[in-house]
């Protein structure tokens, strides 16, 4: 027994000596994106390279993530938004907070396509959701409006509507991801089957934001129905709309 404790020791020193090692050559990078008006951006796009790490602002437009030490790019995206371009050098020892400003992109669109386009849109509806509401139109998914969301509860109740489709919901019972008969998701070994888009732009995973925050959302469960913009290494597609466009 006496002999065991000194190679105990010598396992917790280890342990000890390489989580700091790994901690010195990284730091936290915390940070807050929002519009020109300083209301958060949920959803926004924030990649850090060249270590090539994306993350996800939450609905209230915050974003936490760990980096290596050196030099490197602050990269900030939204759909409808200029791009934020950095460079910072993260030191040692150093944690960072950021707070990224994110300018809308004007854009109009010239009065007969406008007419044409949204000819299947119901009066008042966000020009935002015109893609929406056209391939709703098409009928080839399941497509849940605000409204008939909170008709049935929620949107995990929404989407379990679907048939052969089973949500799965987090520690708030917020959705966080969905299974699909003869579409199993996202596989750790391979690319995901399951295509995730946000506003119109393609995500790495399903996106972390409340029920309130959404405003549509389409599923699409089989490689017959997937809109053009899921095609290619999927199998089913989740295009969540958010409110941002009221």
């Amino acid at each position: 027994m006496r002999l065991a404790v000194p190679a105990v020791l010598l396992a917790l020193a280890a342990s000890a000596s390489e989580m700091t090692a790994q901690e010195a050559d990284s730091v936290w990078v915390a940070g807050l994106v929002v519009d020109s008006a300083g209301a958060g951006v949920p959803a926004a796009q924030v990649f850090v390279e060249p270590d090539s790490r994306m993350v996800l602002t939450d609905s209230s437009g915050s974003f936490l993530v760990r980096v290596p030490v050196g030099p490197s790019l602050l990269i900030v995206r939204r759909l409808g938004y200029e791009s934020f371009v950095a460079e910072v050098e993260f030191e040692p020892g150093r944690d960072r907070r950021f707070r990224v400003v994110l300018r809308a992109i004007p854009y109009q669109l010239e009065a007969v396509e406008t007419r044409s386009r949204r000819s299947y849109m119901p009066p008042g509806a966000p020009a935002a959701l015109d893609d929406f509401y056209r391939r709703r139109a098409e009928g080839r998914g399941r497509t849940f409006t605000r409204e008939e969301i909170e008709r049935l509860g929620s949107v995990r109740a929404a989407v379990a509507t679907v048939p052969g489709v089973r949500p799965s919901v987090d520690g708030n019972n917020r959705l966080s991801g969905v299974s699909m008969t003869r579409c199993p998701g996202q596989i750790d070994s391979g690319p995901p089957t399951i295509a995730w888009f946000v506003d119109g732009m393609r995500t790495l995973s399903a996106p972390d934001l409340q029920d309130n925050d959404i405003e549509a959302i389409e599923v699409y469960r089989g490689s017959s129905q997937l809109p053009a913009e899921a095609v290619g290494n999927a199998c089913a597609a989740i295009f969540v709309w958010t409110r941002r466009g009221r």
